[in-house]
């Protein structure tokens, strides 16, 4: 290989064809390929190389709470819910449509996995999204206001096009934590999408902000347009571990097959 080549190569960071382009030209090779074919090859290379970056850059910015993978979910444990559904609402088709969706369902069932998965399947596909439990949400806020910050962290974290709110509606909120909560869904508004994770139904919401008319207006923007997945049966935690392992080998035979 040219020396010349790689050097050029590398000084443009063409990195994708700088890491394929020697398997490439002994492909072109052996398959007698068009130079409009090889070409092809080292820009597909090229642009898979440059996703996958962006998609990491992403998912490091969105600082989930745990590495989750719609790969590793057990499609075959019993949530009560339709699996088409939830194959649907990863498909991403609610952040097209600037949807909420909301999950529901007891401690153990997956709430989360699903909203991490389903949040870093959008950094794979290029969106940008923000990760918080409940309550870090408010601690960064009151962090950002005594610093002074509070708009730039406003802004900063309204520009996602997703943001996760996981574990919402385990205890009571203050006014000033419902004007946070407020004050992100009003900069969000119509410019991408909200996943909330709660042991609580929505209609259970408004009575645990101590302002009720904060409260309605924050239950509002969080479920209007939604979807929504209610999860319901045993813990998956309580499983014993040779069940998971047997479901998840027959995942895995299954996704051989297909």
């Amino acid at each position: 290989m040219n020396s010349n080549v790689i050097q050029k190569i590398h000084q443009l960071r063409l990195l994708g064809i700088h890491a394929s382009v020697e398997r490439r030209i002994a492909q072109a090779v052996a398959q007698n390929l068009h130079p409009s074919d090889f070409l092809l090859l080292l820009l597909d290379d090229e642009m898979t190389q440059r996703k996958d970056a962006a998609s990491k850059r992403l998912q490091a910015k969105a600082r989930f709470r745990h590495d989750a993978h719609l790969e590793d979910w057990d499609w075959i444990f019993e949530r009560g819910v339709n699996k088409v559904k939830i194959q649907d609402i990863a498909n991403l088709s609610f952040v097209e449509l600037r949807e909420q969706l909301l999950i529901f369902g007891p401690t153990g069932l997956g709430k989360t996995h699903l909203a991490i998965a389903i949040g870093r399947r959008a950094c794979h596909a290029g969106k940008s999204v923000a990760f918080f439990s409940i309550n870090m949400l408010f601690e960064e806020a009151s962090a950002a206001k005594a610093a002074g910050k509070y708009r730039f962290w406003l802004k900063t974290t309204a520009s996602r096009e997703i943001i996760i709110l996981d574990d919402f509606a385990l205890r009571r909120y203050t006014h000033e934590e419902g004007s946070i909560l407020l004050d992100i869904l009003e900069e969000h508004h119509k410019k991408g999408s909200i996943i909330v994770t709660s042991q609580v139904t929505a209609n259970g919401w408004v009575s645990l902000f101590d302002d009720p008319i904060l409260g309605e207006a924050i239950v509002d923007r969080m479920t209007k347009p939604q979807r929504s997945l209610v999860f319901d049966g045993p813990s998956y935690r309580d499983q014993p571990k040779e069940k998971k392992l047997g479901k998840a080998d027959a995942v895995a035979s299954a996704t051989k097959k297909r």
